[in-house]
């Protein structure tokens, strides 16, 4: 399966799970297509072809997105975009809470991922009592950088999300993604624009994911804007 990120004036949208997104105002949502006549790869060239600006890659869409097969699908995939592609690293669907020998496998596939020319990386771990698993992300951080690293969707099942963006800001990811701990972006607009708020730095950006509408997006524009200069 595929996240697709898309520029719309002023706000960064990043487009998952979208069951019925419009065409239109800088939406766009594609499923991998599976058992499929077409050649692997050709989805994501029309949509780079279209002005994506960025594809998230990930396996397990039903189950919020899970680590892809990095030394084939993402090989097609950047042979065929001229896009960034950033890779989900999450071993299993379920909770964000990691024992050792699945960190182990979250480094080994980050660092394949790294290998075989990703552009960027996303993932998230939280703690027992729902704050940012701080120690873990630190870790994986030191695995996944010099790239940049978005947390996913992990953070809307903080405990407090606007003390977790502040922790996500001094880890230092570039990004977050989030529905405002909601079913979907716009149940959950007001909590997102209050994060856009929150954010003083450039160093980080909001990215709404999960459902996102055309007929949100004035509404999104009301507040702070979510921009993103990349």
């Amino acid at each position: 399966m595929l996240a697709i990120q898309q520029r719309c004036r002023p706000c960064t949208v990043s487009v998952c799970n979208a069951a019925a997104v419009p065409g239109r105002a800088g939406l766009a949502h594609m499923q991998w297509p599976g058992v499929s006549s077409r050649r692997e790869g050709e989805p994501c060239a029309a949509w780079s072809k279209a002005g994506a600006g960025r594809i998230e890659l990930c396996a397990g869409l039903i189950e919020g997105g899970t680590t892809p097969s990095v030394a084939g699908l993402l090989q097609v995939v950047k042979q065929c975009v001229r896009v960034p592609v950033f890779v989900m690293i999450r071993p299993r669907g379920g909770d964000f809470l990691y024992s050792d020998r699945e960190v182990d496998v979250m480094k080994a596939d980050a660092r394949l991922a790294k290998l075989h020319g990703a552009d960027g990386l996303v993932f998230g771990a939280l703690t027992e009592d729902g704050r940012i698993d701080t120690e873990l992300c630190m870790a994986l951080l030191a695995v996944c950088r010099p790239l940049p690293v978005t947390f996913h969707r992990a953070f809307d099942m903080v405990h407090d999300p606007m003390v977790a963006l502040e922790t996500l800001i001094s880890l230092g990811f570039e990004r977050v993604l989030t529905s405002g701990c909601d079913s979907s972006a716009l149940e959950g607009l007001p909590l997102i624009k209050r994060l856009a708020e929150q954010v003083s730095t450039p160093h980080i950006h909001p990215l709404v994911c999960c459902s996102p509408r055309a007929e949100m997006l004035p509404t999104a524009q009301s507040s702070q804007p979510m921009s993103e200069e990349t």
